[in-house]
């Protein structure tokens, strides 16, 4: 194979693989990380085995079904509510943090953010919910993938420009070439 049409060739591959990880950056994390997520109803509690650091948010599912029946609530808590995740094995209480601006529509559910806690290291932890006008509520616990969407689609974007450009010049030097070579 003559050099030129390689260079050409190879530079097709590397704009093709530049293409590809934007979607495979995407599909990784949503699919790779560990799905840590308890649903519970309130008030009350659940535990929840973390197997790494990271941040972990607690969500008010104000429309959704749970155990087969439809639950419809006020979007907003009632006042009076408190929020507590703490470590099983030695007691040890994680700050929680309010943040109740994140909101999030999937068909028919809808979820709003309370807070979340950052946990730093591995280990059952017990989410509990108090207080409140005591009508039962499904609240949500779970991994915050966020970061990791941020990351991959960085990483994607990075990945398509250094390839695609990569690609790019060995095509143009490939067609250069094989313009010398005829």
């Amino acid at each position: 194979m003559k050099t030129g049409n390689l260079k050409i060739l190879l530079g097709a591959i590397l704009l093709l693989a530049g293409g590809l990880a934007i979607p495979a950056g995407l599909l990784v994390p949503a699919f790779g990380a560990p799905n840590e997520n308890v649903v519970f109803e309130t008030p009350g509690e659940a535990t929840l085995e973390i197997e790494a650091p990271g941040r972990f948010y607690l969500w008010h599912k104000y429309r959704t079904i749970h155990q087969g029946r439809q639950v419809v609530r006020d979007e907003h808590l009632p006042d009076g509510m408190s929020f507590r995740v703490s470590r099983l094995d030695d007691g040890s209480s994680i700050p929680f943090q309010a943040r109740s601006n994140i909101h999030t529509e999937i068909g028919d559910a809808e979820s709003r953010s309370i807070g979340y806690v950052d946990i730093e290291r591995p280990g059952t932890f017990m989410i509990e919910v108090t207080g409140g006008d005591e009508q039962t509520r499904i609240m949500s616990f779970s991994r915050s993938r966020m970061m990791l969407f941020a990351r991959a689609i960085g990483f994607s974007l990075l990945s398509l420009v250094v390839l695609g450009s990569l690609g790019v010049v060995l095509i143009v030097f490939g067609i250069g070439q094989r313009a010398g070579e005829a």
